[in-house]
């Protein structure tokens, strides 16, 4: 067996944005510098487990292009043979038998275009109009990618080929090694517009549900924001003890600094010692200030930025100076 890293499938993306859908397959790496294989993508939209419509492209350009693209039908619902998703050869139906797309060519010159992710040339992007599939908002997809094999009417391949014919990359089994579908994967499949059951046929495993873990809520520890409004009686503008208090003095806290001062969080009157304290404040950023002066001096303290930690104490005085 020879592995072929532009073939393997590691994960898929699918995103719809206006009238556009779009697929992105990711594969382990490229070969000979580019992507060499079929990159498909399939929906299945009555969710019976039967791929409705096919999507393939080949030949991949750096730059969006319908050359290589192909979209196929299946008109007569008997993609999965007799019975969906479970392997039942000899295939007595024809997969998909309509070809409705094919490079440019259809009803629909561009309904369906393909690229190289010029982000990431590990990854094959399909593109593709929502009207193509009637605008259906609730369907199954899945993804292909294909070499050497690559006919739509054998789908689904374990329909077609037996298991013995198939083979297989376990060494412990008679149909060692892999044969026909050595150049072939796929994926699981996933919904599109609803939140799936576990019931959905070809569904990819759901993760398991998380077990609620309680959360502690942090305990916040107010702070106090205190100080005293003054008669300044030397002009410094900064209180020292002896310093006369100024009682009924309105002083107002906000949230933020004074250079762009929030909502107003408290507002106390001065004692008549002229001192204040406010307590309960939340850890952050505050201004202080007298909005209305309580006597008209000539110099005056400006509003004052305080920043409190958890249980934290902030200071801000107030000095007011009379020259005359």
């Amino acid at each position: 067996m020879v592995y072929y890293p532009d073939l393997d499938i590691t994960f898929t993306t699918f995103n719809r944005s206006g009238d556009w859908i779009y697929v992105e397959i990711t594969v382990h790496g490229t070969r000979d510098g580019g992507l060499k294989g079929t990159y498909g993508v399939e929906m299945d939209l009555n969710l019976d487990g039967r791929g409705d419509w096919l999507i393939l492209a080949s030949g991949l350009k750096s730059e969006w292009s319908t050359d290589g693209v192909q979209v196929w039908k299946d008109t007569n619902y008997d993609v999965g043979d007799g019975v969906a998703l479970q392997s039942d050869p000899p295939q007595a139906g024809n997969g998909y038998d309509q070809q409705v797309f094919d490079q440019g060519i259809g009803n629909d010159p561009d309904v369906a275009w393909a690229r190289v992710d010029p982000t990431d040339p590990n990854s094959a992007q399909i593109a593709f109009k929502r009207g193509l599939i009637n605008n259906d908002n609730e369907f199954l997809w899945g993804a292909w990618v294909d070499q050497g094999v690559t006919n739509p009417g054998w789908y689904d391949y374990n329909d077609h080929f037996t298991h013995d014919e198939a083979g297989s990359p376990l060494s412990g089994l008679p149909q060692y090694p892999l044969k026909a579908l050595a150049e072939v994967d796929n994926t699981c499949r996933w919904t599109v517009g609803f939140t799936p059951t576990g019931g959905e046929p070809g569904l990819c495993p759901l993760p398991a549900t998380p077990t609620s873990t309680p959360t502690k809520t942090p305990t916040i520890v107010p702070g106090t924001i205190s100080g005293i409004v003054y008669r300044d009686g030397n002009g410094d503008l900064a209180y020292q003890t002896g310093e006369i208090g100024l009682g009924g003095a309105g002083v107002r806290i906000r949230q933020g600094s004074c250079g762009s001062p929030g909502a107003e969080v408290a507002s106390v009157n001065t004692g008549g010692d002229g001192r204040y304290s406010v307590g309960g404040l939340a850890p952050g950023t505050y201004c202080v200030d007298v909005p209305v002066d309580p006597a008209t001096w000539t110099a005056k303290s400006d509003p004052a930025t305080v920043t409190i930690g958890p249980g934290g104490n902030g200071y801000a005085n107030f000095g007011y100076f009379y020259l005359g």
